[in-house]
């Protein structure tokens, strides 16, 4: 009830377009002051996580220092929008820095929250860089936080996880409804992969366990299909839309498996996975599905699985079928954004990271395909990431280390715009 009426009050202060500065879509394009939007540019995964989750002496010793050069530097080699990680990704720190149980202690952690949030996006306007806020980066973390499964909280908009994600997304959005700093918000990273494969132990996996509330839930009730999250999607959505009228609304999903149609098939009549490969007509009519409206733009991740897509088999290492990916998206209408690509697992394997020069052809490849098919977004993973972990630093692009690689992203950068 608190969430109704909070909203019943925002809707009533909502214009009915968006103000100047803010980007718009039409048809498959994107559009900013009237003009034709296009720009190549990165993930900055910890770029909030540097400011909200960490005591304040670091961030005036280190912190704040460290992401004022990489903004910097971004700015001065053309560069002008980044997609973060929107909230924390474990559910006790967002436990720990937005939500508990006492309401006085409550609002006070979060007027330090937004006090840490707004700095980072006062340092994003100094350099003039647009941001992509992924609100909520890791779905089952408000499965945890609700003690259920994740299938109750995709399916049940009365669910504790449901409701906690609308409490967060609310007051995110309502807060920056009116800045222009926001490119467009993000609902979460790649929840999509997480739908249709039948998990024997659910779609979460498993964390330390001081990071996750006491109860949880790990079997196959956490099992839901693409169909239901696209329902999750849109009422997300509309909840966003009700806030705000400036800003444009992505899912953050993934590209779609290339037997996705298949295996949704497969799960919604509990049969075993079908791994058919899906044609052009139904990849397009899954992507349709999956970005319903009021999402305005269709989002794709373009790794390995990407590259089959479109395919009867095959595609490893050739981004040929951007183009496909593209004509999808003019057919349903939204423009397509590509929010990560970069290496790829199969290509791990034989090069450990973007300064070997046998990243070069693959990179060179895709830049063309991009530029020839006039893609309205394309982010790169990802920027001088400090807090990515996980063996995965090779990942980071930062100039002094990889600038051969840098410089090809900028030529593109520019190339795209003619």
């Amino acid at each position: 009830m608190k969430i109704m009426a909070l909203l019943l009050v925002l809707s009533c202060t909502v214009g009915c377009t968006a103000g100047e500065g803010f980007l718009e879509a039409r048809g498959s394009e994107l559009y900013l002051y009237g003009k034709v939007y296009r720009e190549i540019g990165f993930n900055k995964y910890d770029l909030l996580l540097q400011s909200i989750l960490c005591p304040e002496e670091q961030w005036r010793q280190t912190n704040e220092k460290e992401v004022t050069k990489d903004l910097e530097e971004l700015h001065r080699h053309g560069f002008k929008i980044i997609r973060f990680m929107g909230g924390p990704f474990y559910p006790t720190d967002f436990d720990r820095y937005f939500f508990h149980k006492d309401s006085e202690i409550q609002a006070t952690i979060r007027k330090i929250y937004f006090q840490r949030y707004d700095r980072i996006l006062d340092l994003c306007d100094r350099y003039e860089i647009k941001v992509i806020p992924s609100l909520i980066w890791w779905n089952a973390a408000f499965a945890d936080l609700g003690g259920h499964s994740m299938h109750e909280g995709v399916t049940n908009p009365q669910s504790p996880a449901r409701q906690k994600m609308n409490e967060y997304i609310a007051a995110v959005v309502d807060r920056y409804k009116d800045r222009p700093t926001i490119a467009m918000w993000e609902l979460g990273n790649e929840w999509n992969l997480q739908a249709d494969l039948q998990f024997k132990d659910g779609a979460i996996g498993n964390y330390e366990k001081n990071l996750a509330p006491p109860v949880i839930v790990r079997d196959a009730t956490n099992n839901f299909n693409s169909e239901e999250l696209a329902r999750m999607t849109q009422e997300l959505a509309e909840l966003i839309k009700l806030i705000d009228r400036n800003h444009l609304v992505t899912t953050g999903h993934s590209s779609p498996r290339a037997a996705s149609m298949h295996l949704l098939k497969a799960a919604k009549a509990n049969q075993p996975l079908d791994w058919t490969h899906d044609t052009q007509k139904e990849l397009t009519e899954f992507m349709r599905m999956t970005h319903p409206d009021p999402i305005d733009v269709i989002s794709i991740h373009y790794y390995e699985e990407a590259m089959e897509c479109f395919r009867a088999e095959g595609g490893h290492g050739n981004p040929d079928n951007l183009g496909l990916f593209m004509q999808a998206a003019q057919q349903i209408g939204k423009p397509m954004m590509i929010g990560e690509i970069g290496m790829y697992k199969k290509m791990e394997d034989a090069i450990e990271d973007y300064r070997q020069p046998g990243c070069l052809p693959y990179l060179e490849a895709c830049l063309r395909e991009i530029v020839k098919n006039k893609y309205p977004l394309t982010l790169y993973w990802t920027y001088h990431d400090s807090n990515i972990g996980r063996g995965e630093q090779h990942w980071s692009l930062e100039y002094g280390k990889t600038d051969e690689v840098l410089k090809r992203i900028e030529q593109a950068n520019r190339d795209i715009k003619k």
